[in-house]
């Protein structure tokens, strides 16, 4: 579990997990990218990607299949920096954007899974903020 939860200067909880997504660039074309995560939290994903487009400040929807039966969470989100090499993208570093509270939810929830004992990803978005802004 220790392995799974990276440390560093972000605030939001941070999985290193690797998880299915699909990508679709918000540029009028309906192409999906399948790929893989990383990381992901509450503020955005390290998503593994292969691709040539220049992406670097686009926004893409992003469907993250969250269990292994499938449910998958949808949201929006920005390429805010992206990994290169001989002219082709390897990695992307995404912003979640416009993100409403069941996003938020599941999105948390999703991460509290991996980390924690199934009683306390059970918790509720308010009370699991509340809990880690009392600690700080």
């Amino acid at each position: 579990m220790a392995e799974a939860l990276l440390q560093d200067k972000r605030q939001d909880l941070r999985l290193r997990e690797t998880l299915p997504v699909r990508l679709r660039f918000l540029d009028g074309k309906e192409d999906f990218y399948d790929a893989r995560t990383e990381d992901i939290s509450l503020g955005g994903a390290l998503i593994k990607i292969e691709i040539e487009k220049k992406i670097l400040g686009k926004q893409v929807l992003v469907e993250i299949t969250s269990s292994p039966i499938g449910s998958i969470i949808t949201t929006s989100a920005q390429v805010v920096w992206h990994k290169e090499e001989k002219g082709r993208i390897l990695g992307v570093g995404l912003k979640f954007i416009d993100v409403d509270e069941t996003r938020k939810e599941e999105i948390l929830k999703l991460v509290l899974e991996k980390l924690f004992p199934p009683r306390e990803a059970r918790l509720s978005f308010k009370t699991i903020s509340r809990r880690l802004t009392e600690k700080e």
